[in-house]
């Protein structure tokens, strides 16, 4: 089990920190998640180049690995909360064995468009 991966804590109280949070979840989310989550909104932190050869849908191995999922506060303003929403609720779909989640942000989005 990587232990790189077992817990996994992020948040976005500032728009400055929403690059680092999608690094950090990007790796869990398969290559169709980060195709829809781009096509949603243009970020720093996400990739730069996507496979088109490789299994759109397969979730990433490391997902299993996941334990602990903690979303600290996520605040990064109201034109951007939605991104930071959705890059969370991709990667809580794909992890399976978590045994712990803590969140200030566990919330319904409505997207306004």
């Amino acid at each position: 089990m990587s232990t790189c991966y077992k817990r996994i804590v992020v948040s976005a109280p500032y728009h400055a920190h929403i690059a680092k949070l999608i690094r950090t979840v990007e790796p869990l989310l398969t290559i169709a998640q980060k195709r829809q989550l781009k096509k949603e909104g243009q970020y720093n932190g996400q990739s730069a180049r996507l496979s088109r050869t490789a299994d759109q849908h397969l979730v990433p191995t490391v997902v299993n690995d996941v334990r602990q999922f903690v979303v600290g506060h996520c605040d990064p303003g109201k034109r951007h909360q939605g991104i930071v929403h959705r890059y969370v609720e991709e990667a809580l779909k794909n992890m399976n064995n978590l045994e712990v989640v803590a969140s200030q942000i566990l919330t319904t989005y409505v997207n306004p468009s």
